[in-house]
């Protein structure tokens, strides 16, 4: 718990966010080698290559971002997947009063 409390609140919600909320696979393109992933209000292009047979489009994988790529393991071994492209996207709801 000191742990936690010494990262601050940022970082608190982010480790929170990554092991709670996992990724989800929408897409998979073996022919180029990428696949797609939404995490919460972010969605990500990353290079799969070799990896690709390794993940299943609409399953779920507890993944980190480490900022140039994401991290997972998956077939019993450790994934980095390189980072391609990240959008975040924003609720374009009411507003808050």
């Amino acid at each position: 718990m000191a742990l936690l409390a010494s990262l601050g609140i940022t970082a608190i919600r982010e480790f929170i966010f990554e092991s709670i909320h996992p990724f989800r696979v929408t897409q998979i393109d073996v022919s180029t080698g990428t696949m797609r992933l939404v995490h919460g209000n972010r969605i990500y292009v990353v290079r799969c290559q070799e990896d690709c047979g390794e993940f299943r489009t609409a399953s779920r994988y507890a993944m980190k971002d480490m900022g140039g790529w994401l991290e997972c393991v998956a077939g019993g071994r450790n994934i980095r997947l390189s980072i391609m492209e990240e959008k975040i996207t924003f609720d374009p709801g009411g507003g808050h009063g």
